[in-house]
């Protein structure tokens, strides 16, 4: 909006539009039946790209994708279990493989837009070396096959 703007309105109306089906809304934007539209799926970026619509970015509000750990879990119930697999991850690789140059990795449980965000980078940094102390101070040994036990356990998540 413009405040210091003081004609008459440039348009004679806006209609909003409740499309639950990505591919609809994206086939409705690119067929010109619709102006813009909000959740492009990560797949049809280039799509809506080469049928020349702008793609602009912008941060959800509220939670992002989230994992939550099942704690009841034997393997996640352990604490430094849960934070290795914070910090071992590597969340830069995982959007460069599935996501579009538009999307961001998360830096906090709340999104940017939420107020009171806080930056939590630092803590979710890909720091695979400390993932691995940590699981090895806890007792998760590396097997023969690269899978981590610890008392007879396997370290398997899922």
């Amino acid at each position: 909006p413009n405040a210091e703007h003081q004609g008459p309105a440039w348009l004679d109306k806006v209609t909003f539009q409740t499309v639950s089906e990505g591919s609809v809304r994206v086939g409705s934007l690119i067929s010109r039946q619709v102006g813009a539209i909000e959740e492009i799926p990560t797949e049809d970026v280039q799509r809506i790209k080469a049928a020349g619509a702008s793609v602009v970015a912008r941060s959800a509000g509220g939670i992002g994708i989230t994992l939550y750990p099942n704690i009841a879990s034997p393997v996640l119930s352990h604490p430094e279990v849960r934070q290795a697999l914070v910090i071992g991850v590597n969340r830069a690789e995982i959007i460069e493989a599935l996501y579009t140059e538009y999307d961001k990795a998360a830096t906090s449980v709340v999104s940017t837009t939420v107020p009171d965000y806080v930056d939590l980078s630092a803590k979710l940094a890909y720091q695979p070396d400390a993932a691995r102390a940590l699981l090895e101070r806890a007792g998760w040994k590396a097997g023969k096959d690269g899978i981590r036990s610890r008392d007879g356990q396997r370290l398997q998540v899922g």
